[in-house]
């Protein structure tokens, strides 16, 4: 009887079972920098962008949204990154500029403040944590189109912010996701520090 609890029932419960499947591989295949990682992306963000849209989080359906953009980015980025280096199989890396860094950090908090207000007069239901998932996680995305080391730092934080937002709203096959989602990004640093070359 308790096993039959745990199969996804509703359309809710199913889009984030979907989600989360979709997402574990995508984090595995994020962690060794496998070009397949964006395919597995476009899937779990539009089983997410469903799921946030369902739950009125109207920034992190924003987020979702701008994944599937990002994830055909990522694509012919990576793409244009491996033919740059030869074609050769292992994890490169780019150094961002102190400029690149110093804007970032800046309209991250512009937007976080921006956002958060704009969220407060559309009854999303978690405005402030909302806004911070959305436009830290929009960093980390870019960030790892670029093939940046330190897009992990931002997603270790944005990944946790998250997960405390969706256990707060009772999704808890989202929670899940980015319980794993926290864990690949250490993961995912560890492993870049260690094997990634700079090209």
């Amino acid at each position: 009887m308790e096993l039959i609890q745990l199969i996804p029932h509703t359309p809710l419960e199913i889009l984030q079972a979907a989600a989360l499947l979709a997402g574990l591989v995508f984090m595995v295949l994020q962690v060794l920098q496998h070009r397949w990682m964006w395919y597995f992306n476009l899937a779990t963000s539009a089983a997410s962008l469903a799921v946030t849209l369902m739950s009125s989080l109207w920034a992190s359906a924003a987020l979702n949204a701008y994944f599937i953009v990002m994830s055909v980015i990522g694509i012919f980025s990576w793409k244009k990154l491996a033919r740059k280096d030869g074609g050769k199989d292992r994890l490169r890396l780019v150094r961002p500029s102190s400029g690149m860094l110093v804007i970032s950090i800046l309209a991250a908090v512009v937007l976080c403040v921006g956002i958060w207000q704009v969220l407060l007069a559309t009854q999303d239901a978690s405005p402030f944590l909302d806004a911070v998932v959305l436009v830290l996680s929009a960093l980390a995305t870019w960030w790892l189109t670029r093939s940046y080391k330190e897009q992990w730092y931002v997603w270790i934080v944005a990944d946790t912010i998250a997960l405390a937002m969706y256990v707060s709203q009772g999704l808890w096959g989202m929670a899940a996701l980015f319980f794993f989602y926290v864990i690949s990004s250490v993961i995912g640093l560890v492993h870049w520090q260690k094997k990634g070359t700079y090209v």
